[in-house]
């Protein structure tokens, strides 16, 4: 059995305007094992209940992805709806000497995109 990974790959703009170069900067990658499945036609069924698979920008600008990996190569499944996430999500990036944590909060306010550094 060989596990479907889901891939969550972002390089964003930093706060300081002199380092808006993305050749620059590292492209961040969290996986999380979805599950594992023993062919590739069981592993796309599985995508019907996940959110789709995106990608704004590119692996040479700015960039925000998600996409699913069965034995590294990449699977997408066809939404015919609208999806709308509930969960939430937590994204740890840790870079040399610091970790910044940025977390989805989902309150009755609305939604706010909060992180900090340790």
């Amino acid at each position: 059995m060989k596990p479907l990974i889901e891939q969550h790959r972002i390089r964003y703009p930093p706060f300081e305007a002199a380092r808006w170069e993305p050749n620059a900067l590292p492209i961040a990658e969290q996986d999380h094992e979805v599950g594992r499945f023993d062919s590739v036609n069981d592993a796309q069924s599985a995508l019907a209940a996940m959110p789709p698979a995106f990608r704004l920008g590119d692996d040479q600008g700015w960039l925000m992805e998600r996409r699913y990996l069965y034995d590294g190569q990449a699977l997408n499944a066809e939404h015919r709806e609208h999806v709308l996430e509930v969960e939430l999500h937590v994204v740890e990036v840790t870079e040399p000497g610091e970790r910044v944590h940025l977390a989805h909060v989902d309150d009755a306010v609305g939604d706010d995109l909060v992180g900090h550094v340790d």
